[in-house]
């Protein structure tokens, strides 16, 4: 299977542009039902997904988790939260461009600046997949994009069409072969770095997930 694993500050906005005019349209529905299979409403995972966190962690070239500096305000509204999702797109998309080329920063592991790309376009992407399911809409992007996300976070994935196969890499749903993930888990790190083997969740005694190397808000 070929893959294409270039992704950079263009995905991130084509990412933005594509939740804004699939979700647009639907404005005016409620979006205080759930988002999904999710817990959070549609509104709740807008605004997680609006984030400029890994524009911040990929500039500060850290070797390790920052401190939690930002909070989105309550109520906003899905307009706003779509205006967020443009902005957040845009701040990366401006560090990404600036970032020399060596930059890396921390995301769980040491993550270079395609890593912080495909992250944040996966969070778009998909996190748009379950408002759409909540609103009772569809939301499809182009293939082009979604395989350069599966393929640069998702390497061990098998051949098959680009959304689905994400979908199925971001434990949304089944493919014939292969059940539905319960334990998956970004590679952000450098291509180079990945030992060829999938990347699992690990479960912790009294929590859900391990947070360690891992961040669980990222679902």
């Amino acid at each position: 299977m070929d893959r294409i694993v270039s992704i950079g500050p263009e995905h991130v906005l084509e990412s933005a542009c594509v939740l804004r005019a699939a979700l647009t349209p639907y404005l005016h529905r409620d979006w205080s039902v759930r988002a999904g299979d999710l817990t959070w409403s549609c509104q709740e995972t807008l605004l997680h997904a609006a984030d400029c966190w890994y524009a911040v962690e990929l500039a500060s070239q850290r070797r390790d988790w920052l401190p939690p500096l930002l909070t989105w305000r309550p109520g906003l509204t899905p307009e706003e939260g779509l205006a967020a999702h443009d902005a957040a797109a845009a701040l990366l998309a401006a560090v990404l461009r600036g970032a020399p080329p060596e930059a890396c920063g921390y995301h769980g592991q040491l993550t270079d600046a395609e890593g912080f790309a495909a992250m944040h376009c996966d969070e778009v992407l998909v996190h748009g997949y379950d408002i759409a399911l909540g609103l009772g809409v569809a939301f499809v992007p182009p293939p082009d994009l979604a395989q350069r996300v599966r393929d640069r976070l998702f390497p061990w994935t098998p051949a098959g069409d680009p959304w689905t196969t994400l979908l199925w890499c971001n434990g949304r749903m089944a493919l014939p072969d292969h059940a539905r993930l319960a334990d998956w888990l970004w590679h952000p790190a450098p291509l180079s770095a990945w030992d060829g083997t999938r990347r699992r969740r690990e479960r912790c005694a009294g929590e859900s997930w391990c947070t360690e190397g891992c961040d669980t808000a990222d679902l």
